[in-house]
């Protein structure tokens, strides 16, 4: 698979973050070094600063100490329109598609984003399609007739259109059948690996994480509890023994 362009999969070091919402701090001195070309798994409770952390690196939410630096460039200064310019994008667990638009619309909007336009905003659809090719399919339906499964890989799909280095999703198996949820982890993988992105991935669908993460962090309480490669755990169940 060929994207529009070749991209340099970016580091990502996150050191002694304190954030959350007014006088709240969610996260509490938050230190991770992701390298680039990796899929890391973020694990935790409900409640653990797992998408406050996601909002904290796109400048969503208050970042009251630590820093955020992407291939040693520092970025916690940086609006979200910035960061999305250096190759940073999220994709939320809810209101991640324009209902009322068509695919191709969203695709478009996703596109706009990074001023990708003519030729390659094609060639940026036709790898959006590759990866998902029920995409191109209903690439004249409106997103709100699509299965939530296939919203999923539209909303994963736009993000891609601003040709992203760091992609962070936030729970992108939720309420998906079994069959959807390796599907769409395949292509996870497949974007790290051919398309150059590094992915930090929220996720709750242990077993399906573990099987294409290059490391596992895992959060309690907003501060992190474990860091280190999955063979390091030993099995799942360990996995849920630590959250």
């Amino acid at each position: 698979m060929s994207g529009p362009i070749a991209n340099k999969a970016a580091s990502v070091a996150i050191s002694g973050l304190v954030a959350g919402y007014g006088s709240l701090p969610v996260l509490r001195e938050v230190s991770l070094d992701i390298k680039g070309g990796t899929v890391a798994v973020l694990l935790g409770h409900n409640g653990a600063g797992k998408s406050t952390l996601a909002k904290a690196l796109m400048g969503l939410v208050t970042v009251d100490a630590g820093g955020i630096a992407v291939d040693g460039e520092d970025v916690k200064g940086l609006s979200t329109a910035q960061r999305l310019k250096r190759g940073m994008a999220l994709v939320l667990q809810e209101h991640a598609v324009f209902a009322d638009l068509t695919v191709l619309e969203n695709l478009r909007v996703g596109g706009r984003t990074s001023g990708v336009g003519g030729d390659g905003f094609a060639q940026a659809c036709d790898m959006v399609y590759e990866l998902f090719p029920i995409l191109k399919e209903f690439r004249g339906r409106t997103a709100t007739s699509l299965s939530g499964g296939q919203q999923r890989m539209l909303a994963i799909g736009m993000s891609m259109m601003t040709q992203p280095r760091f992609l962070i999703l936030d729970e992108p198996s939720i309420g998906l059948a079994p069959k959807l949820v390796d599907e769409v982890m395949a292509q996870i993988r497949l974007i790290c690996r051919q398309l150059g992105v590094t992915v930090l991935l929220i996720e709750q669908n242990v077993e399906a994480a573990l099987k294409i993460c290059d490391q596992v962090v895992a959060l309690r309480s907003g501060s992190v509890i474990f860091a280190g490669a999955p063979q390091e755990l030993g099995s799942a169940m360990s996995v849920l023994d630590l959250l």
